[in-house]
């Protein structure tokens, strides 16, 4: 979410997950940051448990999906098809089969996909995996 509230363009509007205490902690995460940024009280941000009813909101433009690998294309689908456009962290999908309907329903939405995958480009992964190529093990 750092990512995102750094950009005035942007307004985090609402947070979900389904342990009702990691989604108040978010919540309290996001107006904290939004008060401190304006220095007074905010509490705009909106609570969700289902993705389903946040993809329902008119007020959301668009999502970031950070969830466990498994549980990444379903959510995306369903984002895409409800009019949302995505940012989905790596991996996209689990097999070709969830990537291929992901990506069909990007391409028939014709909403806006990424896929974030920084963390690979990062020095010291980098740097692992040219060691890995040249066969330097671990000991």
């Amino acid at each position: 979410m750092p990512g995102v509230w750094k950009y005035d363009h942007a307004r985090i509007v609402a947070v979900c997950d389904l342990d009702s205490r990691r989604m108040e902690d978010a919540k309290t995460l996001v107006n904290g940051y939004y008060a401190k940024k304006t220095g007074k009280a905010y509490d705009g941000v909106i609570g969700y448990l289902d993705y389903k009813e946040l993809l329902r909101s008119k007020d959301v433009d668009a999502v970031l999906i950070s969830t466990p690998d498994h549980w990444h294309a379903l959510p995306a689908i369903a984002a895409v098809e409800a009019g949302k456009d995505v940012y989905l962290q790596k991996p996209t999908s689990l097999t070709i089969a969830e990537g291929r309907a992901l990506s069909n329903a990007v391409h028939r939405t014709g909403r806006i996909f990424q896929i974030g995958s920084q963390q690979r480009s990062s020095f010291q992964w980098r740097l692992a995996a040219e060691l890995v190529r040249n066969g330097r093990s671990a000991s």
